[in-house]
Formats: structure tokens, sequence, C-alpha cells
């Protein structure tokens, strides 16, 4: 009967660490990819950013030219610019998840008065196409962008975000971002 007792309370103990185990990993593991996804200037060195690759799509048969991409530097320094800190998108993804888009329930979007880059915010996680009306609402985003950011680095990537979203405009091609 001893010897049930300790099996018994043991196998208990050993649940309760592997419950710890799991609920620390879970804590540490979020944090973890919300901190990578979303590095703050303020708190972590000029090395850690988020990019975004944004290319013009192709054309059936055609390949993916190198002129038709470039790399983009999301965080921190151009969500910055239109008031979207680490604190604000670490809230909204405890609120709202991973795959909002940038939209709560609500209606809200994660950049009051900028849509679509609401919805790029996330796209590490999944890209993001572009076309037609809303290629245009990105031209439109990145000139007030362009008008109200002194910040270089953000100024150096909306211009290009805007030269390539152009560029496929005029030629009815989709911009991904990923």
């Amino acid at each position: 009967m001893h010897n049930k007792a300790v099996v018994f309370s043991g196998g208990i103990v050993s649940f309760i660490l592997v419950g710890i185990v799991v609920f620390s990993w879970m804590n540490w593991s979020r944090k973890y990819i919300v901190r990578w996804h979303m590095p703050s200037s303020a708190k972590h060195t000029k090395s850690e950013t988020v990019n975004a690759n944004v290319c013009i799509e192709p054309k059936a048969g055609e390949e993916l030219r190198a002129a038709d991409c470039a790399e983009v530097l999301f965080f921190p320094h151009l969500y910055s610019s239109i008031g979207v800190s680490e604190q604000k998108v670490i809230q909204w993804q405890e609120s709202n998840g991973f795959h909002s888009e940038g939209v709560d329930r609500t209606g809200n979007i994660l950049a009051p008065g900028y849509p679509i880059f609401s919805r790029l915010a996330w796209t590490v996680i999944d890209p993001v196409y572009l076309s037609g009306g809303e290629l245009q609402e990105l031209v439109d985003e990145c000139v007030r962008i362009r008008q109200q950011a002194h910040d270089p680095v953000a100024l150096s990537n909306v211009s290009k975000i805007l030269e390539l979203a152009s560029r496929a405009q005029s030629q009815s091609r989709t911009l991904r971002f990923s």
C-alpha cells in the first residue's frame, strides 16, 4: 500500500511539473513570437527589425525578376511613423490573434487611417496580395506617410513600396507582401 501511495504522489508531482513547464513554454513562446515579430527600437538593437519582401507578381509563364522586388523595413521605423508601437501590436495580438488582418471584431483597425498598412503588419505570418483598387489605396497611404514622416529610414522604405505599387498598378499586376 505504501508503494502505491508513493507512486500516486509521484504521479501528481510529475503532472504538476509538466503543467508548469507547458504553461511556462506557452507564455514564453507567445512573447518570443510577438517580440520577434514586432521589435521595438527603444528596447532592441537596430539589427532586430521586421522586414517584408515586396514583389510584383509575374504573369503566367514569366519568371520573377529581381527588379520587381524589394526588401522593405516595416518595424520599427515605418510603422512608428503611423503611430503603431510594439506595445500596441502586442496588445492587438493578445486581443485579436495573429490572423486578424489588422481589423478587430468591431471593425476598428490597427492603424487608424491606414487600412492597407493595418493589413500588412502581419505579412511575416501570412502573405498579403494587393491588386486593383487596393493598390490605389496603398499608393494614397504611402503618399500620406511620405508627407508626414521625418524618419529617413521610413521615408526610404515607403518610397520603395510606392514605386513598386505604382508599377504594379500601371501594369495591372498584383503586389505581394511576404
